[in-house]
């Protein structure tokens, strides 16, 4: 009796619940409360992106009300490549009268010259060999000596370095070391003549006085 009651009973409360849905009806809402609220919606979502936009314009005026002024760098670079021009033009002039100094028999006042723009520029070659060259013609080799030696390691091959180097050597007495120079120079411009009548009269000068020592 107990099963029967168990086995009745569910199919009766679904029943019973499906004729009390049966007996009431749902209710659409209605079109102008949809249409008042898509409204609201709209309206709502404006504000919200106008509020963003004044709040970053604002936010954008503040940060250029204290930011400081900018300033070109065009005047500075074209005051300073003004400056390195007239430097330039300066050191040329200097350089030109120096040599001018040394042709004309003066090397004393090239050397003072000279000595003034290796200090101004020192990895300046051109400059250097030209001192040193006045060095030599005003009789100081040692000084020379010591202004070339610098450059040995960068400017290895370069003629006119080991030209300087073997004349150095030369004057100094020390004429191995210049034979090895000149013949660097000979080797690296071999068809310079200079080069090869300071190796020949080297060699030369040097067979003479070893005769004249036996």
């Amino acid at each position: 009796m107990l099963v029967r009651c168990l086995s009745v009973c569910p199919s009766t409360a679904s029943k019973g619940m499906a004729e009390s849905m049966a007996g009431k009806r749902i209710l659409p809402i209605p079109f102008g409360r949809l249409l008042q609220a898509k409204k609201f919606l709209a309206w709502w979502a404006l504000f919200a992106v106008l509020l963003m936009l004044v709040t970053t314009g604002c936010s954008t005026l503040r940060r250029q009300t204290h930011s400081p002024p900018k300033r070109s760098l065009l005047p500075f670079a074209a005051s300073t490549s003004q400056a390195f021009k007239d430097d330039n033009a300066a050191f040329a002039a200097e350089w030109v009268a120096a040599q001018r100094d040394l042709s004309a028999g003066n090397p004393a006042a090239a050397c003072e010259r000279l000595r003034t723009l290796v200090a101004r520029r020192p990895q300046d070659i051109e400059t250097r060999l030209l001192f040193c060259d006045a060095l030599l013609a005003a009789g100081q080799p040692a000084e020379a000596l010591a202004a070339l030696q610098p450059l040995e390691s960068r400017f290895e091959n370069d003629p006119r370095l080991h030209h300087l180097l073997g004349l150095v050597y030369e004057h100094l007495g020390l004429t191995a070391q210049a034979l090895v120079h000149h013949e660097k120079a000979l080797l690296l411009d071999p068809d310079n003549e200079v080069y090869l009548a300071c190796y020949e009269g080297l060699i030369e000068e040097a067979h003479h006085r070893r005769l004249n020592s036996d």
